[in-house]
């Protein structure tokens, strides 16, 4: 399974994302958002268009004093539904400890719909060869 750091794009995904995952247990992860390339642009990793965000109170805050450096890394906070900071977004720097991250998966297709495919895709090359 090819997995990378998860990427919200809407309001109803993060309110799934944290009704689901979360329990209140005051946890911190990390997200597939950054803005390393261009300090204060946000970006997801995946290429995904950057368009929603659920960011905590004057977050970002990008805490320049920390002597870790920037704070270039997205990562989502657990500390239950009845808190302010219950999914919200904190930027935050690379090192540092974490509970974990959120990961998303690329769906693996079923062993019939690669067959499917490859007979597809022969299928496609000999009616060409014969085209030619």
């Amino acid at each position: 399974m090819n997995g990378y750091l998860a990427t919200i794009t809407s309001a109803a995904e993060n309110q799934m994302i944290s009704e689901n995952l979360f329990h209140g247990s005051g946890s911190w992860y990390f997200l597939g958002g950054t803005d390393e390339l261009n300090e204060g642009e946000w970006r997801w990793l995946t290429g995904e268009t950057w368009d929603y965000t659920n960011w905590y109170s004057n977050q970002p805050d990008n805490y320049g004093g920390n002597p870790l450096g920037f704070e270039n890394h997205l990562e989502i906070l657990d500390f239950g539904q009845t808190s302010h900071y219950f999914g919200k977004w904190n930027d935050i720097v690379e090192i540092g400890v974490r509970s974990g991250y959120i990961v998303e998966y690329n769906p693996v297709p079923e062993p019939t719909t690669m067959l499917l495919l490859g007979a597809g895709l022969i299928g496609f090359a000999g009616v060409r060869r014969k085209q030619q």
